[in-house]
C-alpha cells in the first residue's frame, strides 16, 4: 500500500512539472500575418510578425516562420486567411525560447478591429 501512494505521488508530481515546464516557455503574441502556405515538407508554415511585445518575456519578432499543427490546420488556416483578407491581426499561443527553429503554434484566435 505505501509503495503504490509513493509512486502516485511520484507520477502526480511528474506530471505537474512537465504540465509546468511545457507551458513556461509558450506565450500568447499579438501578431500580423504576413504570409500563409505550404513548405517543400507539406509543412503549413504561417509567418507572423507582433504588432506589440508577447505577453511574459516582452519577445518581439518580425517575419518569423512558425509551423501549423496538422490537426488543426484547416481551422488555422481559416483563421489565417480572414485575418490576412481584412488587416486584421491573430493571438497566437508560440514558444518564444525556440523562434529560429519554426516552433509550432499551440493556440490561435482572431482579433477582428
Amino acid at each position: 500500500m505505501k509503495a503504490t501512494k509513493k509512486l502516485l505521488s511520484m507520477v502526480a508530481a511528474l506530471a505537474f512539472i512537465t504540465i509546468y515546464v511545457s507551458s513556461a516557455f509558450a506565450e500568447w503574441c499579438t501578431c500580423s500575418v504576413d504570409r500563409i502556405g505550404y513548405a517543400v515538407t507539406g509543412d503549413l508554415i504561417a509567418n507572423l510578425t507582433t504588432s506589440a511585445p508577447c505577453s511574459n518575456t516582452a519577445t518581439e519578432f518580425t517575419n518569423t516562420k512558425f509551423t501549423v499543427p496538422t490537426d488543426h490546420e484547416k481551422e488555422f488556416l481559416a483563421i489565417f486567411l480572414t485575418a490576412q483578407m481584412n488587416g486584421w491581426s491573430v493571438n497566437a499561443n508560440v514558444d518564444c525560447a525556440v523562434l529560429e527553429s519554426r516552433p509550432p503554434i499551440t493556440g490561435l484566435y482572431l482579433i477582428s478591429q
